[in-house]
């Protein structure tokens, strides 16, 4: 097992600096796995007495509650109370914190709280109270552990020092580790009020809380190398917190460790090329004009130092809406800090928006503050590029969702880019989430080259723009429940870092245009074990480099200039388990030279274990082989082995590891060439090569039997003489001469899409040996004839296929054929197709189970062009047209055909223990008024103790509805809960302008021991743009399961809902007529 490397140890004395140690890092960063072994301090400091100490105030509350909020106890029903600034009541001076509590209508406690983040030994405040003979403290430790103590009062009115030496001793503890032991540094206090005796409540006044703080080590940062270019055209880098230290948060909350200071020699020696930085519009606007003078200063000097390292910035500005009066301000700032300052290489317009922890308006209002704001900025830093998105994840049907609504409100006009946050929720790198399968060892391209294609839908002009990937990381950190992200491992870390980013540089050469891959974190955000604290490949306090750093670090310098290296679709040939082997294959412009990078997918193995192989790959014609050299990143450096060619193939002896290894194939003659032209995204792409003029052209928004020509336009012209050179176009090269004073067009080989959808195409343009061209774009195509709703097959066994024929002319369908599992069909048809209409083809195919899956796949022929191919569920799912009686009694929907949640739906937990741990049976019917849903849920432990938003962590359901049409970009997800206060019929999200909430509707949730009843009506009004006139619609439908901790799981019918928001996956349900 690799370690975390250590950094010498070095004792310094500061003056009036008492107790600290100081830590000098390394000249050298990249300390080998076999040093970190053994590696000790070169001088510790000399045992003391006792642990230097210093005293943090975490409120004296002289002028306001210092960040102290109230918590009203609102899982137990009916406390009342307040916690307000007291200015006439202090222990020594006026001022103090008074929190009163009534539980005279029930309740248990109410609290005063406050969020840190301090390396407590001990606590302290002062406390005096009214009505009170005791109350009770929680203190939460780094993960997330509990601990929680009564404390009794000895005297009433008169102010008594707390304080707390043992911060583990505890009444009880729950939540976090769970193991008693306390795990610093202290996260949160909590100072609680409790109910008193005969109901009794009362007022606490508390003042001057303290901790005494362990002093912790100070580590002196080390020089930024001057000598260190800067990549060239590196696509590398980290998300990194500028911000997040004492000198802006406060030492109670951060430590100095996110400073510039500390972080940018690991970013200038690990060779890394780009930076993102957040901001927030709070911090640098406002009244207090010495505070905000302060800040804007100190940042301004961060933005200094990257500028003279030569790393590029994408700036993520935090901020408001329009209608804030500090919104102009702070975007006029932003606009000179970008004209100021080279480093900013983009300016990213908010952080996760499509979250509400984030952005809590609107997506009009984000839209109206990103035009305003880009205008703003853009009249001072004309050609600084914004971008629009930053959205969660990649595939996430909500995040999808949210940007297309906020580009139908204009935002694409001011947008240069679109990023997004393409984490692998429980995916390995290579494996998609959400869109392709986590085990497709191409999921991850597949989903950006299809993320691509569909961003290029909504740029009707076809401008130019850029993706920015501004977060993408795994944690080696552990929750209590995990959350996608965590690696069991530092190794795997570094395994997996080296891979994600060698995938990433080939999505970019092969057309999509990567920009910036931004690895979250740089450095570790806190010192715990926890999840969030611990995707960095940096320790905390920067002491320690992990061996992700050191892989990350191997990758940017071996390819920081991606202008430099050309895709190839050779595919090298492993002796031993080659379909685990994940091969990339590139050509170095630089000198010809062959790449050649592979890894074993552990994902894929039975054993996770690396294994001897011998690599064989097909050499060029004519390539002579020099040298060969292999960069292990488990080993030091970069060494020569041997090789035999054999019949123009070459073969390697090569170790095979789940991290990233490549092997250069130098040429015995390398031929140099010259990178003299740029990158170009979009069509048509124009470059020159001396006097000489070139335009690649051609349409890129098609339809199905178009001509699709692509051609490269040669202006020779104003040229001296003749121009010869070849453009390579998704790996084929084409050659081309043209004399002086001529113009010639080349004709391309690119054959048009055979189905709608898009393609990425990547090509390159060479004239003698300088490179003038280099580029990607995507091709759209439409179809004409398109399916109206997913076909599905009815309670006659009939397949039903809707067709929309947007052609000119008329179509005519010649058969259909399908395949249901070992069952198949053919029918042959004239079926004509009229212009701008819709059809209906119904063909006899086999009788269903109503409300069972039905996994069909299915081809449409036609005259004259190609076929239409489905595969999907094609179910029989009725929605019955009934008037119940909402009551709770199911007697009307008995005698209907019902939903078995088990044998019908997927049971999502690890740990379902039979029908009597869940089951269920769900009916769906509707009339002119409503649609209704009653379900029979088995459960041998009810437990919800959850209101309103909350209610999914618990028993009770979660549905969706949508239109049952092919396109179903909008839905409803509505919850039905039986909560402490009662039957619930909750709205977490609607179409665009629908507010979450309760909603209006009759409902009724009763539970009778192992037996949950749900029944409910939901007024079609409530469900716009849904209707009972509608033939189809989507829905699907989990159950929660919670046997009285935190949810354990679901049982699902249909999906969409659980793991992904995204109302294709829901079933299609066909109303009874």
């Amino acid at each position: 097992m690799r370690k975390e490397c250590p950094l010498r140890v070095r004792a310094f004395g500061f003056g009036r600096v008492r107790n600290i140690v100081v830590l000098e890092l390394l000249a050298i960063l990249t300390v080998s796995a076999a040093t970190a072994q053994s590696a000790q301090p070169a001088v510790t400091a000399p045992a003391a007495a006792s642990v230097p100490t210093k005293r943090v105030e975490l409120g004296d509350f002289a002028s306001d509650l210092d960040g102290w909020t109230y918590y009203g106890g609102w899982e137990f029903k009916g406390a009342g109370g307040k916690l307000e600034h007291d200015k006439t009541v202090g222990r020594q001076a006026h001022g103090s914190a008074r929190l009163t509590g009534d539980f005279s209508k029930g309740g248990s406690y109410v609290a005063m709280k406050r969020a840190c983040n301090a390396a407590a030994l001990s606590m302290s405040f002062w406390i005096k109270a009214e009505g009170l003979s005791h109350f009770s403290v929680r203190l939460t430790d780094a993960t997330g552990q509990t601990f929680q103590r009564k404390v009794d009062l000895t005297a009433s009115g008169q102010w008594q020092r707390v304080e707390l030496t043992d911060l583990s001793k505890a009444d009880g503890y729950f939540g976090g580790a769970k193991d008693g032991v306390w795990h610093g540094p202290l996260k949160a206090i909590w100072i609680m009020l409790t109910v008193q005796k005969n109901r009794g409540g009362g007022t606490l006044w508390v003042d001057d809380v303290e901790a005494v703080c362990e002093q912790q080590a100070l580590f002196l940062p080390a020089t930024t190398p001057a000598d260190i270019q800067p990549p060239t055209d590196s696509i590398f880098g980290f998300s990194g917190h500028m911000i997040h230290t004492d000198f802006f948060y406060g030492p109670e909350r951060f430590g100095p460790y996110w400073g510039l200071e500390y972080t940018l020699p690991f970013v200038v020696r690990g060779g890394f090329g780009w930076m993102r930085e957040a901001l927030y519009q709070g911090f640098f606007t406002g009244d207090d004009a010495e505070k905000v003078a302060s800040r804007r200063a100190k940042f301004e000097q961060y933005l200094d130092m990257y500028d003279r390292a030569g790393v590029k910035v994408v700036l993520c500005p935090l901020f408001s809406t329009v209608g804030n009066k500090t919104f102009p301000a702070y975007f006029e700032w932003l606009g000179d800090l970008c004209a100021k300052h080279r480093c900013i290489a983009a300016v990213e317009m908010h952080n996760e928006p499509n979250l509400r922890s984030f952005w809590r308006a609107s997506e009009k209002d984000y839209a109206d503050s990103c035009k305003l704001g880009a205008s703003i900025l853009k009249a001072k830093s004309p050609n600084t590029p914004v971008i629009i998105g930053s959205i969660s994840h990649l595939w996430w049907g909500p995040g999808v969702q949210w940007l297309q609504r906020v580009l139908r409100y204009g935002t694409i006009e001011v947008a240069d880019g679109f990023s997004a946050h393409p984490y692998r929720n429980g995916a390995p790198p290579e494996g998609g989430s959400l869109h392709a399968a986590a085990d497709d060892p191409q999921g991850l391209e597949s989903e950006l080259r299809d993320w691509w294609g569909m961003a290029q839908t909504w740029n009707p002009t076809g401008k130019p723009l850029k993706l920015y990937l501004t977060e993408v990381g795994y944690s080696t950190g552990k929750d209590a429940k995990g959350i996608g992200v965590e690696v069991d491992s530092l190794d795997r870390q570094g395994d997996y870092i080296s891979r994600l980013a060698l995938v990433l540089l080939d999505v970019r050469l092969r057309g999509v245009p990567i920009e910036t891959v931004n690895w979250y974190d740089l450095k570790c955000d806190y010192d715990n074990s926890g999840v969030q604290g611990n995707f960095g490949v940096i320790s905390y306090d920067t002491s320690r480099v992990r061996p992700a750093y050191q892989a990350y670090s191997r990758v940017a310098k071996a390819f920081g200039n991606s202008l430099d290296l050309e895709p190839l679709n050779l595919k090298p040939a492993f002796s031993h388990h080659a379909d685990v082997v994940k091969t990339l294959t590139w050509r170095r412009f630089s000198d010809g030279a062959l790449i050649v990078a592979f890894w074993r997918l552990n994902q894929l193995q039975d054993k996770d274990e690396d294994f001897a192989s011998q690599m064989e790959l097909k050499l060029p014609d004519g390539f002579a082989v020099g040298a060969v050299t292999l960069s292990d990143l488990y080993e030091d450096a970069p060494r020569q082995i041997g090789f035999s060619v054999v019949e123009g193939k070459i073969a390697v002896p090569v170790r095979v590891s789940a991290r990233a290894v490549w092997v250069v194939i130098r040429p015995a003659a390398p031929r140099a060439t010259q990178l003299a032209g740029t990158w170009h995204w979009t069509l048509p792409a124009r470059f020159d090569a001396g006097k000489a003029r070139m335009e690649l052209r051609g349409p890129w928004r098609l339809r199905l039997g178009d001509p699709a020509p692509l051609e490269l336009a040669i202006d020779n012209t104003a040229g001296t003489g003749e121009l010869s050179g070849e453009i390579v176009l998704m790996c084929q090269p084409v050659a081309f001469t043209v004399p002086a004073g001529k113009q010639q067009t080349v004709a391309l080989p690119a054959p048009a899409l055979q189905a709608a959808g898009s393609e990425v195409m990547h090509y390159h343009v060479r004239v003698g040996d300088a490179m003038v061209g280099r580029g990607g774009f995507v091709r759209l195509m439409q179809d004409p004839i398109t399916l109206t709703a997913p076909p599905f097959v009815n309670d006659k066994g009939e397949l039903r296929i809707g067709l929309a024929n947007d052609a000119s002319r008329e179509m005519t369908a010649t058969g259909v054929s399908w395949i249901s599992g070992d069952k198949q069909g053919q029918e042959k048809l004239q079926t004509r197709l009229p212009p701008a209409d819709r059809t209906l083809l119904t063909v006899p195919a086999l009788k269903p189970k109503p409300y069972a899956p039905l996994p069909l796949d299915l081809k449409v022929d036609f005259r004259d062009r190609p076929g239409i191919a489905w595969s999907g569920d094609a179910g029989c799912n009725p929605c019955w047209k009934l008037t119940p009686t909402i009551d709770g009694d199911l007697d009307e929907w008995k005698t209907l055909p019902a939903i078995d949640l088990i044998a019908d739906g997927k049971v999502m937990m690890t740990d379902h223990a039979g029908p009597k741990d869940l089951s269920g049976t769900i009916w769906i019917g509707y009339d002119e008024s409503n649609f209704y849903l009653a379900l029979r849920v088995t459960d041998n432990q009810f437990h919800q103790p959850y209101n309103n938003a909350d209610t999914w962590r618990a028993d009770g359901l979660q549905f969706s509805l949508a239109a049952g049409t092919m396109q179903a970009d909008d839905w409803h997800e509505l919850g039905l809960a039986l909560t402490p206060k009662g039957s619930l019929l909750w709205r977490w999200t609607g179409p665009e302008g629908t507010k979450p909430g309760k909603m209006e509707g009759r409902h009724v949730v009763r539970n009778e021991g192992d037996t949950t009843i749900y029944e409910c009506a939901i007024p079609w009004s409530q469900l716009a743009p849904l209707s009972p006139k509608d033939d189809l619609l989507r829905f699907s439908l989990l159950v929660n399961d919670s046997d009285g901790k935190t949810r354990k799981g679901w049982i699902e019918w249909g999906s969409g809902i659980g793991r992904d928001k995204k109302a294709s996956l829901f079933r299609l349900c066909q109303l009874a007529r």
